[in-house]
């Protein structure tokens, strides 16, 4: 007995040792001329190794914000090592879209999540390169119509969604 507890004690060190990095940060964004903040989980395998990792974008949805997963659902920072990708959870605004608004230059959130997230963290993360960016959003409701990944955008490759009740489903261009 005193063999397992041991045993057990230092298998679970190992595990608590081993964990995802979460920072959070502020990104600029030239088209709506302000920062804004986003958290991005990298494997702990990041820090030893100099291998470049894939990066999933994932999305909040309506009325939320960049810290609602690791918030709410505090073992999707997991994922991170689990799938050995780079994680990045970017402020969407409360009711944007992520659509580029064509009256108020302050919500540019399309291009802003489309484009110059992704190359931001290109060049401060060792990233996998990817012709476009793969994005995850967690579904509410009827809104499954603006998800990014629309074919006219053209500035998102793939795009995972959740739905409450029904599970997963992807849209790919």
């Amino acid at each position: 007995m005193k063999y397992m507890m041991l045993t057990l004690f230092i298998l679970s060190s190992f595990l608590i040792a081993k964990a995802a990095s979460v920072d959070t940060i502020a990104i600029f964004s030239n088209a709506m001329h302000k920062s804004i903040r986003c958290v991005v989980v990298t494997p702990d395998s990041y820090k030893d190794k100099e291998q470049h990792y894939p990066v999933v974008y994932i999305l909040h949805g309506y009325s939320g914000n960049y810290a609602d997963y690791v918030k709410k659902i505090p073992a999707v920072v997991a994922m991170a090592d689990v799938y050995q990708e780079i994680l990045v959870f970017p402020d969407g605004g409360f009711s944007s879209w992520y659509l580029d608004s064509p009256v108020d230059s302050a919500m540019r959130f399309e291009t802003y999540v489309g484009k110059e997230i992704p190359a931001w963290i290109d060049q401060h993360y060792r990233t996998k390169a990817a012709p476009v960016p793969c994005y995850y959003w967690l579904k509410y409701g009827w809104t499954w119509r603006f998800v990014p990944g629309y074919p006219s955008s053209g500035n998102f490759w793939c795009c995972w969604q959740y739905e409450w009740g029904s599970g997963f489903q992807a849209f790919s261009q």
